[in-house]
């Protein structure tokens, strides 16, 4: 028996949902087989914009299909929009799976003022957004908005984190990557 073979998975949400918390949680449990990838890695331009975040899904994309050659399945976390994705997946010719951490608004504000309550990164924010910490938290709300309406619309995996630890959002990560890791013949 082996397992079926690899994948290119995508764990998308708003920023503040626990795309970056998860990261760590997922290397230390999935093996060598596994690459995973922070989508902001290789750094945030400033006022990063569409054609940063297409250029960076391509590139993604490309990185993934060239690890299925070698039997290896890439997991890369970051904000990325559903259109984005399926638009850079036809033009590849790859079929990620795609899953949505979710958070409801009230959560969302709660983590998002925890995260900038020093100058530090608030500066950081300044310089990959040009927004204020309100502007920013105000557009994270809408955006979580529209990425639960339009991952439900390409059926993507969703998984509501409002009642979840990290360490029990990896395990419902990891349950979810491994039903495409089923056993073969």
């Amino acid at each position: 028996m082996s397992l079926s073979p690899a994948n290119i998975f995508l764990i998308i949400g708003s920023n503040g949902v626990g795309k970056s918390t998860l990261i760590p949680l997922l290397k230390s449990r999935l093996s060598n087989n596994f690459h995973l990838y922070d989508f902001d890695e290789r750094g945030v331009p400033n006022n990063a914009d569409r054609t940063w975040r297409q250029s960076e899904m391509f590139h993604w994309l490309e990185l993934g299909r060239k690890n299925l050659e070698s039997n290896i399945s890439t997991v890369v976390c970051g904000f990325i929009k559903p259109n984005e994705i399926v638009e850079a997946s036809r033009e590849l010719g790859v079929h990620p799976q795609v899953c949505l951490l979710d958070v409801d608004e009230t959560n969302l504000k709660e983590r998002l003022l925890s995260r900038y309550q020093n100058d530090k990164n608030i500066k950081e924010l300044m310089r990959t957004t040009s927004k204020t910490v309100d502007k920013f938290i105000e557009d994270n709300v809408h955006a979580s908005l529209f990425l639960r309406k339009t991952s439900q619309e390409y059926f993507f995996h969703i998984l509501d984190t409002n009642q979840l630890t990290p360490a029990l959002v990896a395990e419902d990560v990891l349950l979810w990557i491994m039903q495409y890791k089923t056993e073969t013949l």
